[in-house]
């Protein structure tokens, strides 16, 4: 069975025994565990109960599948008096049961389940880098080749997109801005807020060489505002978003298998991300408000708002696991000598023990959980 075994510091031990271990077995286990250098006595604690039985085991004695028993460790002091009655034992553990702190079960109790939940997760971690490690990844987002009013384009292709949208630039460089519906306008809210425009009713989309579709587009403001960042205006980037309105108008497929999008027997393929704009290759999602427009209903009534869902972004990637950084210290570091030897008790060398505390400010649980990391 798993157990774990805490003492009066705070350190926890999580160990595997067999059910058949006496009380007697797991002190001196303990006593390896807490203090391997030292000639001491150990009493166990479950629940704030003593384990007096040194003869029990742990399945007679009531401990069970990762349950907590405390450790209190003495040092020895003369040598055992000769053996007594059992009665008398059980008399004097009774009135030598250990001292446990009111909360600390609790608290301890608390810090072992987050240990335990750390663990699922870094054995989560490591089975999806063993068997996904793709996941870890920038994944490459969908464009296409595609021409507007003869006007090179590279339309961004998003099934979770209510509606295709245009942004404002774009349609002055086509020359479709007069063509703009005013009565459309509104604001979309979702991620984000963006000003709609209008939308262009009809208009002919070429993607790859040869196909030609009618299309209607929702015009967003991609227009900067006064003063704004760069990295604001750096948003601003999806000129040209074929949303799921004009997928389904087209019955279009996005082949993932074939790399392609594939409209009419026909297969566009997917640019590979070389081949990309610069602005696309620097972000692989769209921008809040062309996000927010492009969920928005294109049926708005005029200067109606049009609030929707915010359409799904990617996750960003996930670093790996990385060893636990260090902060510049100021040498100022009052490090005790009790705090040196218990992390000595734990494995550490003396120097290491030192510079542990020296990192960790002295905290000996922060330096404890270094030394493991």
């Amino acid at each position: 069975m798993r157990i774990s075994l805490a003492n009066i510091a705070g350190d926890i031990k999580t160990i595997e025994v067999p059910a058949s271990t006496t009380i007697a077995e797991l002190s001196a286990r303990a006593a390896a565990l807490f203090a391997p250098q030292a000639l001491v006595n150990v009493r166990l604690a479950l629940n704030g109960t003593p384990l007096a039985d040194q003869a029990a085991t742990l399945q007679s004695a009531g401990v069970h599948q990762d349950d907590m028993l405390f450790v209190q460790i003495e040092a020895a002091a003369a040598p055992a008096p000769a053996p007594v009655q059992p009665a008398a034992m059980g008399a004097q553990a009774a009135g030598a049961s250990p001292a446990i702190p009111p909360g600390f079960v609790e608290a301890m109790q608390g810090r072992l389940a987050g240990m335990h939940r750390q663990q699922a997760i870094d054995e989560n971690l490591r089975l999806a880098m063993e068997h996904t490690p793709e996941a870890f990844g920038r994944v490459v987002m969908l464009y296409v080749r595609g021409e507007v009013n003869n006007v090179p384009v590279t339309p961004f292709i998003d099934s979770g997109a209510q509606v295709t949208i245009m942004s404002r630039s774009l349609a002055v460089k086509c020359g479709l801005e007069p063509l703009i519906d005013t009565r459309f306008a509104g604001v979309a809210v979702g991620v984000g807020t963006a000003k709609i425009l209008g939308r262009i009713h009809a208009a002919q989309l070429r993607l790859g060489d040869n196909l030609f579709l009618m299309c209607s587009f929702t015009v967003i403001d991609d227009t900067p505002a006064e003063g704004a960042s760069k990295g604001t205006q750096q948003r601003h980037s999806v000129d040209l978003l074929f949303g799921l309105d004009m997928l389904m108008r087209h019955r279009a497929c996005i082949d993932l298998e074939a790399h392609a999008l594939r409209i009419q027997d026909i297969n566009i393929p997917f640019l590979p991300e070389h081949e990309l704009p610069a602005s696309a290759r620097g972000m692989d999602v769209p921008s809040e408000e062309d996000t927010a427009a492009a969920s928005s209903s294109g049926a708005a009534g005029p200067q109606a708002p049009a609030p929707a869902p915010a359409v799904p972004t990617p996750p960003a990637a996930v670093p790996p696991p990385q060893a636990a950084r260090s902060s510049p210290v100021p040498p100022t570091v009052n490090v005790s000598e009790e705090a040196i030897q218990q992390l000595e008790a734990l494995g550490a060398t003396r120097d290491m023990a030192r510079q542990l505390l020296i990192h960790a400010r002295g905290d000996v649980e922060l330096a404890a959980a270094l030394l493991f990391q």
